[in-house]
C-alpha cells in the first residue's frame, strides 16, 4: 500500500514539474514580447536580438503568435532589412481582425503598407496605408498618423503624385508641431520642401529646406545642404549655392553621399563656366553606383564639351547618357493609384454595409451548420446504439448456444434427472398422476437433451480427429515458414467443416475483422502457440500477443486480453 502511495505521489510530482516548466516557458516568452515592445522605439536593434532568441515562436498561443509577427515585423522595418514577403504579417492581420482589436490592427495594416513598399507593390501598399490611417484617427493615434501621412506621402512622391503628397507632408507636420522630435520634424520639412521642388515652386521650396536645416541631425545636414544647393543654382544665386555646396562637402561623412555631392559642385563650375575643374569633379562624380548620379555627370560632361565645340566628345558622352536614360525605368502606377484612391473613398460606405450584412449571413450559416451537424451526430449515434444492442444479443445467443453444447450443461442436466428420479421413486403414493407424467416428461425431454449433446460431442471428436489427421493441420504444426494463399483457403474450409461455420460466427460478432486477425484466429483455434503463429503469419510475437488482446476487444466489447481470447475461441 506504501509503494503503491510513493508511486502515485511521484506520478503527481512530475506532473506538477511539468506543468510549472510549461508555464514557465509560456511566460518568458511572453516577458521576451514585453521587453521587445518596450525597446522597439528607442533600440529596435535589441528588440530584434530578443525577437530572434525566441524559441519556436509557433507554439506560442495565437495572441502571443500574432505579437510576435507584428513585432519581428515591426524590428525589421526600423533596423531598415528589407522586407521581401507578407507571410508573417498576415497571420498578424487575420488575428487581430477575429479579435476586432482595432489599436493592434491599425498598426498592423500600417506595417503592411511598410511591406508592400519594399516589395515595390504600390497599389496595396496604398490600401494598407488608407486602412490604417482611418483606424488611427478613430482611436486618435497621434503617433500612428504621423507614421502613416509621412509613408503615405512618400509613397505618392515616388509615383509622382505630388499634389497629393504634399497635403500628406503638411498634415504631418502639423502633427509634429507639440513634438520636441527635431530628427521627424526636420525628415518632414525636407519631404515637403522636395515636394515644392517637383512642382517649381522654388521659393516655397526653398524656405522649407532652410528649417529642415535649421533642425537636421549630423547624419542629415550635408545632404540638405546639398539639395538647397542645387535649388539656389536653378534660381540663379550662385553665391548662395556655392556656401550651400561647401558647407555639405565639409559635413559628408558618408563616402556614398560625396558621388552625389561632387555632381552637384560640377553643376555649379559648370554654370560658372570653370570647365576645367568642372569636368574633374564631374568625372570623379561618374563613378557613383547610382545610375541616375552617372545619368547626370555625362549630361553635365556633354555640355561641358559642348561649350568648349569639341563635337566628337559631346557625342561621345550623349550617347552614353542616352543609354544610360533609356536603361532607367520609368513605369510607374500613377492612374491606378489615383484609382483606388478614388475607389476607396466612393466604396467605403458600401462596403461597411456588404461586412454587415456578410456578417449576418455567416451567423445563419454557423446556426445552420450546428443544427446540421448535431441532427446527423444523433442519427449517427443512433444506429451505432442499435448496432451495439444488436451485436450484445449475438454475443449473449452465443454463450447461451455454447452452454447449451458444453459437457457442463450436460451434468447439469444429469443432476436434473437424478432429482426427478429421486422424487417419483420417494413419493410414488403421494404425488398424483399428473405430476408424475409431468415428472417423467421433464425427465425424458433432459434425456433426449443430453444424447442430443453427447451426439454433437463424439461427432465433434470425430471432426477435430480428422482435421488433426489432414496432411495441412500436420504440416503447420510442423512448419518453419508461412502458409500459400491456396493452404490458408484449406484450412479456413477445414476449420468451418469442423467447427460449424467457424468463419461465418466469427463475422457476424464483428465485420471489422482482417484477414490477418482471421488466420490468428484459425491457428489460436486449433492449438498453436503464439511463436509459431509469429512464424507462419510473418508477425513478431509481441506483434501477435497484441492481436489476440485487440481481437478479444473487437469480439465481446471486453477488456483486451490476450489469455481471454485464447480461451474464448477454444470454447467458440
Amino acid at each position: 500500500m506504501n509503494r503503491r502511495f510513493k508511486h502515485i505521489t511521484l506520478f503527481f510530482v512530475l506532473v506538477s514539474v511539468l506543468c510549472i516548466l510549461s508555464c514557465s516557458n509560456k511566460n518568458s516568452a511572453a516577458i521576451e514580447l514585453q521587453q521587445a515592445k518596450l525597446l522597439m522605439e528607442t533600440a529596435p536593434d535589441s528588440a530584434l536580438t530578443i525577437l530572434n532568441s525566441i524559441q519556436s515562436p509557433e507554439n506560442l498561443s495565437d495572441q502571443e503568435y500574432a505579437s510576435y509577427c507584428l513585432q519581428l515585423t515591426q524590428a525589421l522595418d526600423k533596423n531598415y532589412i528589407l522586407l521581401t514577403t507578407d507571410t508573417l504579417i498576415k497571420k498578424a492581420e487575420i488575428y487581430y481582425e477575429e479579435q476586432e482589436d482595432i489599436p493592434s490592427l491599425a498598426l498592423t495594416y500600417y506595417y503592411m503598407g511598410r511591406v508592400y513598399s519594399d516589395m515595390q507593390d504600390a497599389m496595396q501598399a496604398q490600401q494598407y496605408y488608407l486602412k490604417a490611417l482611418e483606424l488611427s484617427e478613430n482611436i486618435n493615434n497621434i503617433e500612428l498618423l504621423i507614421k502613416t501621412n509621412n509613408s503615405l506621402g512618400t509613397l505618392y512622391s515616388y509615383q509622382d503624385i505630388f499634389e497629393t503628397a504634399l497635403p500628406l507632408y503638411k498634415k504631418t507636420l502639423q502633427l509634429l508641431e507639440n513634438s520636441n522630435d527635431s530628427t521627424r520634424i526636420s525628415l518632414a520639412l525636407r519631404n515637403t520642401a522636395r515636394v515644392f521642388t517637383e512642382t517649381q515652386q522654388l521659393d516655397s521650396a526653398i524656405y522649407y529646406f532652410q528649417e529642415a536645416i535649421k533642425m537636421a541631425t549630423p547624419e542629415s545636414i550635408s545632404s540638405l545642404q546639398n539639395d538647397l544647393g542645387s535649388l539656389y543654382l536653378k534660381t540663379g544665386q550662385y553665391k548662395e549655392a556655392y556656401d550651400c555646396i561647401q558647407k555639405s562637402l565639409r559635413t559628408c561623412s558618408n563616402p556614398h553621399l560625396q558621388y552625389h555631392l561632387y555632381l552637384t559642385y560640377g553643376e555649379y563650375l559648370l554654370k560658372t563656366t570653370q570647365y576645367d575643374s568642372a569636368g574633374y569633379y564631374l568625372n570623379q562624380s561618374l563613378q557613383s553606383p547610382n545610375i541616375y548620379t552617372q545619368a547626370g555627370s555625362l549630361y553635365y560632361l556633354a555640355q561641358i564639351e559642348r561649350q568648349k565645340s569639341d563635337i566628337t566628345n559631346y557625342f561621345r558622352y550623349w550617347d552614353q547618357y542616352e543609354q544610360l536614360r533609356d536603361s532607367i525605368d520609368e513605369d510607374s502606377h500613377y492612374e491606378n493609384i489615383r484609382m483606388v484612391q478614388s475607389m476607396f473613398n466612393y466604396q467605403h460606405i458600401a462596403d461597411e454595409k456588404i461586412k454587415y450584412e456578410k456578417e449576418a449571413a455567416q451567423r445563419m450559416i454557423i446556426i445552420y451548420q450546428i443544427l446540421i451537424v448535431s441532427t446527423i451526430i444523433l442519427i449517427i449515434g443512433f444506429f451505432i446504439l442499435k448496432k451495439e444492442q444488436k451485436k450484445k444479443k449475438k454475443l449473449l445467443d452465443l454463450k447461451e448456444q455454447l452452454y447449451k453444447q458444453s459437457q457442463q450443461h450436460l451434468e447439469d442436466n444429469k443432476k436434473q434427472i437424478q432429482l426427478l428420479e429421486n422424487e417419483l421413486s420417494n413419493g410414488q403414493e403421494t404425488l398424483s398422476e399428473v405430476k408424475k407424467q409431468l415428472f417423467e416428461a421433464q425427465k425424458l425431454m433432459l434425456e433426449m437433451e443430453n444424447r442430443q449433446i453427447s451426439l454433437k460431442q463424439n461427432t465433434l471428436e470425430i471432426l477435430e480427429q480428422d482435421l488433426k489427421r489432414s496432411s495441412l493441420y500436420i504440416k503447420i504444426h510442423r512448419a518453419d515458414s508461412g502458409l500459400t494463399e491456396s493452404e490458408w483457403s484449406e484450412l479456413a474450409l477445414l476449420i468451418d467443416a469442423t467447427y460449424s461455420d467457424f468463419t461465418g460466427r466469427i463475422l457476424e460478432l464483428s465485420q471489422r475483422i482482417s484477414t490477418e486477425e482471421l488466420r490468428i484466429c484459425y491457428l489460436v483455434k486449433i492449438g498453436i502457440p503464439v511463436k509459431k503463429i509469429a512464424t507462419l503469419t510473418n508477425l513478431t510475437s509481441s506483434g501477435v500477443s497484441q492481436c489476440r488482446r485487440r481481437l478479444y476487444k473487437k469480439l465481446t466489447q471486453g477488456p483486451e486480453n490476450a489469455e481471454n481470447f485464447d480461451l474464448f475461441i477454444s470454447e467458440f
